[in-house]
């Protein structure tokens, strides 16, 4: 009877308790936008006692409103059967948190003897509402992916959309010394996210703390995309399953070739990157000098700065001259351990995904063997073919980089430096070429053979579904194969025992013709613009900005304010992609159900 009596309650009460889940969703999404509006107006410009007790008043009502709405979803939580019990428990940790909030700057409370040790109020609160709105967006954000929705234009629309955020929050007063352009800003933006490393200010001069930390902010998510990070959130705090059409889309976004592990490759993703990073941090934190900064914290600034930057190749640097200062280019672990993070984060996710489950299944067969017993579980091209080729493609280009910079500026802008340092620099020159943008040496004094070979290295890049750009090593790598397989006459590109599929062998063609002609483009057009500079400059620069490397020759902060939208334009597409670029304004793409007589074309 009690079971018959609860069914017939939540069936009469369903109505309602799917509208009042809606009234709440909605209103902390309205206040998010509201709290998101004030917080940026308290962030970048400055308040007098007025407006800060005004703004202390906000919060506040905020914090009521919030653990009001929380308490009323944890209700509803208690009658609804189809939300996760992950969910159910993030939403109780939720309102836990702000009824803690509630108390903990009271006077009489228990916790009034800290007040003295704790953070200004708006400094606490604020980053924890601020996650909670965010969450709440992600969550909903996944009941918006349609089957309809093109993935390519929802990656370019994601770019574009946290170029113009990053955009208006470096325009904040408070985010620089002085006054920028608008086009200033918005190329330091783009830079920024598209992980390019082009600036036309400087940074540690004319940035603030909170404009070096929204500088930071947005190298982390253009490096991982904005796309994958929003994913991780909204899939993991949903409570939804995801369907086919979702998996699709994700797949996508994170370049992942499997379906029924989507979603638990962003979670991996995620952690290794996190790791990654923390692991870098501590290092430059263990080897760049201490008495290189005024505090502490400016040491562990730095350190995360750059740890976050390499991974991401991005290339920017908080420092004053960059990686050039005299005391930091003379230190062969800092670069090397910065190459590192180069290599690591250029390489790829999936690459990385494959090392995971290598690794995971060897502990698994050491386990089973001490433990149980049991022989050991050989899986067959568990490192599959594209595995193969970045590990190899990485090698050689990294190695015949390094031989190339060191034989070349022997006498050059390497002669300065010891022969153990001659090669660290060498191999660091290398492996930041392909799309990182840290110069240990002078661009500008290099001589014409390291020239061609730095352009040759940046247009290549690093590795798909990584943080860097170019047209990608295994494009590269197709490209080289198929020529000595037209020259053997063979019909079929054959790699390891697999056929390189038509499909892959156009496509890498297609994206090698397209760079070359919009990289050939932006020259014209900055030769045209900015005919003060040497074609050799000009070159230079697009080349870097395609391939997102970020290297330059000293030009960026005398171009015009056409050169620079041309170089922001060209960033974004490198970034991205040329392909899916073109992909993202093609809405319905033609397949041939019917096969046509081939027919050869002489050339």
């Amino acid at each position: 009877m009690k079971t018959n009596f609860y069914q017939r309650f939540l069936e009469q009460t369903l109505f309602y308790r799917k509208r009042s889940s809606e009234f709440i969703s909605g209103t902390i999404l309205y206040l998010g936008i509201v709290f998101f509006l004030v917080f940026l107006y308290d962030l970048g410009f400055g308040q007098n006692i007025l407006e800060e007790q005004y703004l202390r008043n906000f919060y506040r009502i905020v914090k009521w409103f919030l653990v009001s709405v929380f308490l009323g979803r944890n209700l509803l939580n208690i009658f609804n059967d189809s939300k996760s019990l992950r969910i159910k428990i993030l939403d109780f940790f939720i309102l836990i948190i702000l009824i803690f909030l509630t108390q903990l700057y009271v006077q009489e409370s228990l916790f009034s003897l800290y007040l003295p040790s704790l953070p200004s109020y708006k400094y606490l609160v604020t980053p924890i509402f601020s996650l909670i709105f965010f969450i709440e967006f992600s969550r909903n954000a996944v009941s918006y992916y349609s089957p309809r929705l093109n993935p390519a234009l929802i990656l370019v629309l994601s770019f574009v959309l946290i170029v113009f955020i990053g955009t208006i929050l470096l325009s904040l007063p408070n985010s620089s010394y002085r006054h920028l352009s608008f086009i200033d800003t918005l190329f330091t933006a783009t830079g920024a996210v598209c992980v390019t490393g082009l600036t036309v200010i400087d940074i540690s001069k004319d940035l603030t703390l909170l404009g070096q930390i929204i500088i930071l902010i947005l190298i982390q998510i253009g490096g991982l995309g904005i796309m994958t990070f929003a994913s991780f959130i909204g899939f993991m705090f949903s409570g939804s399953n995801v369907s086919f059409q979702q998996r699709l889309l994700l797949r996508e976004i994170a370049n992942s070739q499997r379906m029924n592990d989507v979603i638990g490759a962003v979670y991996k993703i995620m952690a290794m990157m996190l790791t990654l990073e923390f692991i870098g941090a501590f290092m430059i934190y263990q080897l760049v000098p201490n008495n290189l900064f005024e505090n502490h914290f400016d040491h562990l600034f730095f350190s995360i700065f750059h740890s976050i930057s390499a991974f991401c190749n991005s290339g920017f640097s908080n420092f004053p001259e960059g990686l050039q200062h005299v005391d930091l280019r003379f230190q062969p672990l800092f670069l090397l351990n910065m190459s590192f993070l180069i290599i690591l984060g250029g390489i790829g996710f999936p690459i990385m995904l494959n090392f995971y489950e290598y690794i995971h299944l060897q502990l698994k067969n050491i386990w089973n063997y001490v433990i149980h017993k049991k022989r050991f579980v050989y899986v067959p091209y568990l490192f599959n073919l594209n595995s193969r080729i970045i590990l190899v493609v990485t090698g050689w280009l990294l190695l015949l980089g390094t031989i190339g910079v060191f034989v070349f500026e022997y006498n050059g802008v390497l002669s300065e430096f010891s022969l153990f340092e001659k090669i660290v620099v060498s191999f660091f020159t290398s492996a930041t070429t392909r799309t990182a943008g840290f110069s240990a040496v002078e661009l500008s004094s290099i001589h014409f053979p390291t020239y061609i070979l730095v352009v040759i290295l940046m247009w290549i890049g690093a590795s798909p579904g990584s943080t860097g750009g170019g047209i990608k090593t295994t494009t590269f790598a197709v490209m080289v194969l198929n020529f000595f397989s037209l020259s053997k006459g063979e019909n079929y590109l054959i790699v390891q025992n697999r056929r390189i599929t038509p499909y892959s062998i156009n496509k890498s063609f297609a994206i090698i013709t397209l760079s070359l002609l919009l990289i050939g483009m932006a020259v014209s057009l900055i030769s045209y613009f900015d005919p003060q500079f040497t074609l050799e400059q000009i070159v230079f620069e697009s080349f870097s900005a395609f391939s997102t490397a970020g290297l330059t020759q000293g030009i960026t902060k005398g171009l015009s304010g056409e050169s620079k939208t041309i170089l922001i334009i060209l960033m974004l597409i490198g970034r991205v992609g040329a392909i899916v670029f073109l992909s993202a304004f093609i809405r319905n793409p033609r397949t041939h159900l019917v096969k046509f007589p081939q027919q050869e074309i002489q050339f």
